[in-house]
């Protein structure tokens, strides 16, 4: 059973309709008991006593919350008592710096997590939390923490979660940084606690104010501590701007050896993002490299490439054509449009992979 509720903005009484959505969501477990899904999106502010309608419904598994309500410490308390939730998506804004008090056992079936929330809330209710079925972990965080670093809370949150389950986890840093909380100088400087769960498939990261800087050795210890990751996104919003600024000097940026490094690691890695890549530093051609690894979808927002007339230019393309063989390159060249020098050596890739199979054509004929 699917519910949509629409409504203009135009037609609404601020004074009437909360009242009116609110009682009709009281009366969903009547109308439809069985509810296992339910999403809702109202941009008006509502009492939290339709919530508790919600601890009625015997079966239900997702819920989706998007409204100009966040959830504080009482409505957390009611959904904490909804045993069968599955999917939680919810922001939390709670109006009290004390200590947060759940109901035992709280969360036992959650195996997926989204919220929104300032640093010091998701800490704490995430602390106060039982997760042992957690597997996915989204966080979108909107301040920085009031008092100690970001590592400190990401750890306090990794304690919560099961090491044997979470395969996935994501982050969106949207709050900018200053003199008080700098950008991290390498990525693992606030994301090493994800190190000790072994079993992670997705790392998504988001970054709205900065560029993050990301050193090989990030890549290096992710690799080695996710053996079976398939997906590694690190990405920037820059606010206002449609291409990259001008390079940072103190912006650190991931290499082409790295990249291989990371591949060698993790041999089901299909989706690889980062803000920029360092293409001037090729691994030896010579050495033991990944033949024909599965990376399918490589994204760049830009590039740093050898000059064109140099050995090392052929070199890099030799690594890309030899290693990657399953990147998709039109849409490698569709992310990063602006790139001309970027187009341009994914030209050069082409040009390989056609030669290359003129030569498996002519083996068969032959």
């Amino acid at each position: 059973m699917d519910v949509l509720f629409g409504l203009k903005r135009e037609h609404m009484n601020d004074e009437i309709v909360p009242h009116v959505v609110s009682s009709l969501l009281q009366t969903l477990p009547l109308m439809a008991p069985n509810l296992e899904k339910f999403s809702c999106e109202i941009d008006i502010r509502l009492g939290h006593e339709y919530l508790e309608a919600f601890s009625h419904l015997a079966r239900l598994k997702t819920l989706t919350i998007h409204s100009e309500d966040a959830l504080d410490e009482s409505a957390l308390r009611i959904l904490s008592a909804i045993a069968t939730l599955q999917d939680l998506t919810c922001t939390i804004d709670r109006s009290s710096s004390s200590a947060l008090t759940l109901r035992p056992h709280t969360f036992p079936h959650l195996t997926s997590l989204n919220v929104l929330g300032r640093f010091d809330d998701l800490t704490t209710v995430i602390g106060a939390s039982n997760l042992p079925s957690l597997k996915g972990l989204t966080l979108r965080v909107k301040e920085p923490p009031g008092a100690g670093k970001p590592v400190d809370s990401f750890a306090a949150i990794c304690r919560r979660c099961n090491p044997a389950l979470l395969t996935s986890f994501t982050v969106g840093i949207k709050f900018a940084f200053t003199a008080n909380w700098p950008r991290p100088s390498r990525l693992l400087e606030y994301f090493e606690p994800v190190l000790a769960f072994p079993n992670i498939k997705s790392f998504h990261l988001s970054f709205f104010y900065a560029r993050p800087s990301i050193h090989d050795d990030d890549l290096a210890r992710c690799g080695a501590a996710w053996r079976s990751l398939s997906r590694f996104h690190v990405s920037h919003t820059l606010l206002g701007q449609d291409a990259p600024g001008p390079r940072d000097p103190e912006f650190a940026r991931p290499t082409l050896s790295g990249l291989v490094d990371l591949a060698r690691r993790c041999p089901h890695l299909e989706t690889f993002r980062v803000p920029e890549l360092d293409v001037n530093v090729v691994p030896d051609t010579s050495a033991a490299l990944p033949i024909g690894h599965g990376l399918q979808t490589f994204w760049l927002e830009d590039v740093v490439l050898p000059a064109p007339e140099s050995t090392l230019y052929r070199e890099a393309a030799t690594v890309f054509d030899r290693v990657f063989p399953s990147i998709d390159l039109n849409d490698a060249r569709s992310i990063m449009s602006h790139a001309k020098e970027w187009g341009e050596f994914l030209g050069v890739l082409d040009g390989m992979r056609l030669g290359r199979a003129a030569l498996e054509v002519a083996d068969v004929l032959a």
